[in-house]
């Protein structure tokens, strides 16, 4: 199980052009497309000391092959990748990649940003950010939800770079690149690091499902349709149609 610790802002948040590693050999990445998203692995064989020694060589020189190596991407990683527009995502060290959403998609997070930040506001409940915005789980889970919010007593998890632990609500706006990542991988970290609530919207079918906390973790809770309201604990009193948000 990853480390759950925050990470440090000293890891930054630049997203600056692939390291020169990956282009001379040091970093071998692998990457496979599977269902309109990419997985990327990149595998880094033997670390290299400052002077030149492999920490994967015993004292004489030798390489020992029982050594085990981590594979998985870092946080670190992820602070290197280019900032070029599309999404990058690490879930458990596996590198996800989407391309920027479609105008349903951008519509009903707009929205939804729009009526929640309106209501959080109003009642001085706590506040709602848009992607893209990281979420640090662990140094081997960062990913940036649609919408995030973060009630006032929980406001110490969000810095200037990131979001470091669970926002109390993450939504995801299913498009066709992420939809089997956002109610598979994403459903399960969410479940892990403490995520109170989760709602998976559909633009498509103006549709949406509602997992909330349980002993057991994230359970469902709710199916909704055009013609249902959005409703939650997190946000007492608010209703907000589910049709408005495709409008």
């Amino acid at each position: 199980m990853p480390d759950p610790s925050p990470i440090s802002e000293a890891a930054g948040d630049v997203r600056r052009p692939f390291p020169k590693g990956l282009a001379n050999g040091n970093l071998s990445a692998q990457v496979t497309r599977a269902q309109g998203h990419v997985e990327g692995k990149i595998s880094i064989p033997i670390r290299q000391e400052p002077g030149g020694e492999d920490r994967g060589r015993l004292p004489d020189g030798c390489y020992n092959p029982l050594m085990p190596i981590d594979t998985r991407l870092t946080y670190e990683d992820y602070c290197l990748l280019p900032n070029d527009g599309k999404r990058y995502e690490i879930i458990d060290g596996e590198l996800y990649v989407t391309p920027s959403p479609r105008r349903a998609h951008q519509k009903v997070v707009g929205n939804l940003f729009y009526y929640l930040t309106d209501f959080a506001k109003e009642n001085q409940l706590g506040e709602v950010y848009i992607a893209p915005f990281d979420v640090v789980f662990s140094r081997y889970d960062v990913v940036e939800p649609d919408v995030l919010y973060v009630s006032s007593a929980r406001r110490s998890v969000i810095t200037e770079k990131n979001v470091q632990g669970a926002p109390d609500l993450a939504v995801e706006v299913l498009s066709e690149s992420t939809a089997d990542i956002d109610r598979t991988a994403k459903l399960k970290l969410y479940a892990r690091f403490g995520v109170q609530e989760y709602w998976i919207i559909d633009p498509e079918e103006c549709s949406a499902k509602i997992y909330r906390r349980s002993q057991e973790g994230l359970e469902h809770a709710a199916t909704l349709h055009a013609n249902d309201s959005l409703t939650s604990p997190l946000f007492p009193s608010f209703s907000l149609p589910l049709q408005k948000l495709t409008e």
